[in-house]
């Protein structure tokens, strides 16, 4: 009896070591932080697997890429002192929306989902539609930040699109803390315009 009490214990260990041995196998570690280094807006941990990008967006002060996967992740920050009072998260996303989708032979937009990101209320549009003759879907996120307003694009082909991934990126975003930006009404009798700002994407 004694023999088979020792022989389910061996057992026991070898079958939970292996289990351990598997998690410590698929962990994937975190990736890298990007953060936006000119303006010290906005900062991005990135899940593991991707790295840091050049030449997806010029306005972009952070810029991604998951080689392996072909997706890509680009966030444009701008103070809310080149905004006037008024202009709401809701706003900048149909301005930013429409420029993107001027780049692109649009197919469908999605209707606007609202969420909370990193504690700040936030758009998402889903956009499909052809550049240079592929098929590429967009996951574009507006977040209205305490200091500003930012820009999560991502996107990859329509094959390679995974909106569980995307979402995953964004959760790895945060607002760099700051002063308080100071924002002043548009003057009396002027209609409420935003200045221009880069969305246009490779």
């Amino acid at each position: 009896m004694d023999i088979i009490v020792a022989l389910i214990t061996v057992s026991l260990l070898v079958l939970s070591r292996g289990r351990l041995r598997g998690v410590v196998r698929w962990a994937r570690p975190a990736g890298p932080t990007l953060a936006d280094g000119e303006l010290c807006l906005a900062r991005l941990r990135l899940p593991a697997g991707w790295r840091q990008a050049r030449d997806l967006n010029e306005g972009a002060g952070v810029q991604a890429i998951d080689p392996q996967h072909g997706r890509h992740v680009i966030v444009i920050s701008e103070s809310l002192e080149d905004y006037a009072l008024g202009v709401t998260v809701h706003d900048h996303a149909t301005i930013t929306l429409g420029l993107l989708a001027r780049g692109i032979h649009v197919v469908r937009i999605g209707d606007p989902h609202h969420d909370v990101v990193a504690g700040h209320d936030a758009v998402q549009y889903e956009i499909e539609g052809f550049h240079d003759n592929t098929w590429v879907k967009y996951l574009h996120t507006t977040i209205a930040g305490r200091r500003a307003f930012h820009q999560v694009i991502a996107w990859a082909t329509q094959s390679r699109y995974d909106r569980a991934v995307f979402d995953a990126v964004l959760a790895g975003f945060s607002e760099e803390p700051g002063p308080d930006p100071i924002r002043r009404p548009p003057p009396r009798g002027a209609s409420v315009l935003t200045p221009p700002v880069s969305t246009r994407v490779h």
